[in-house]
């Protein structure tokens, strides 16, 4: 794989208005950065490829992009939301509001390495497109396995982050390549939906309504639901709601008073004995055991 470049050379003096670095980690072909942002407006050029996604907070951001195709769009960028700007890209940046980011920083020869090794041709490898306020999450997955080795790594660090980095440039070459009307592409979710269902979720998710009630949402028999949620998730409904009731179970755990019984039910486990049994198969540990551990 590639050696970094020169699209970090003059990452040291480079800042965005109104954004303050708090966590900031680079490796041989990606930068990545947790940071704060609060109203600014700026303009310039991308120097490398930025994948951005909003994880605290609320802000209006309004993205206008120059070029052979002029685009301006208004989003409401909450948690989950992405936006990515390809290397080059012109672009006029108006905030409104504050909120926490992780920022991802791409090396452009990287990219293309990859894109090589997919036996694409040059014009399709750079015909990268921007995306603003959009929901991804295949994208998101690997961006916060990123963020968290930024602040946490591990051995093999190095090895572990090129991994996930060509991961990600994959799903962004991919996801370029079907942006293109004449690319065929599995069938998917539309970005609505996969924020409704993640809002349903969020509100719902003590409650059994299964994946009939998710398909409910979009309107899709549970059948061609269940393909599209596959396809958009990198997996079935069914993991998908185990794995957020795993997280909001964490976090209760670390963050409450509650009893383990209770924290079962707030989750949506039918008992604390499926929980336990869940949470230990998933996570190697009992929730009894994993909230001892944090408080140590």
């Amino acid at each position: 794989m590639a050696r970094r470049g020169q699209d970090f050379a003059t990452v040291e003096v480079e800042t965005i208005q109104g954004r303050q670095i708090e966590i900031s980690r680079e490796w041989s072909n990606i930068r990545v950065n947790r940071a704060r942002q609060r109203a600014a407006h700026l303009t310039g050029r991308a120097p490398f490829h930025l994948l951005e996604m909003c994880l605290e907070g609320k802000g209006v951001v309004t993205y206008r992009l120059t070029g052979k195709k002029a685009v301006e769009k208004s989003t409401v960028l909450s948690p989950g939301k992405l936006v990515f700007l390809p290397k080059g890209a012109i672009f006029s940046l108006h905030v409104d509001g504050e909120y926490t980011a992780q920022e991802i920083r791409l090396d452009h020869q990287f990219i293309l390495d990859i894109a090589e090794s997919m036996s694409l041709s040059s014009d399709q490898a750079w015909s990268l497109k921007s995306f603003i306020g959009v929901r991804d999450p295949e994208i998101e997955s690997v961006s916060r396995k990123l963020l968290k080795e930024g602040s946490e790594p591990g051995a093999g660090s190095e090895l572990y982050v090129e991994t996930l980095a060509t991961q990600l440039s994959i799903l962004l070459v991919r996801r370029s390549l079907a942006m293109h009307v004449n690319v065929p592409r599995a069938p998917r979710l539309t970005e609505e939906q996969v924020s409704d269902i993640i809002e349903y979720l969020d509100e719902n998710l003590d409650q059994s309504g299964g994946v009939q009630a998710l398909a409910d949402l979009t309107k899709m028999d549970v059948h061609t639901f269940s393909r599209c949620f596959k396809t958009s998730f990198g997996q079935t409904p069914h993991q998908f709601v185990i794995e957020q009731r795993l997280t909001r179970a964490k976090s209760l755990l670390k963050t409450s008073d509650l009893s383990i019984v209770e924290i079962a039910f707030a989750c949506g486990f039918s008992n604390q004995a499926h929980l336990t049994t869940t949470f230990s198969q998933r996570l190697g540990v009992t929730p009894a055991r994993y909230r001892r551990l944090d408080v140590q």
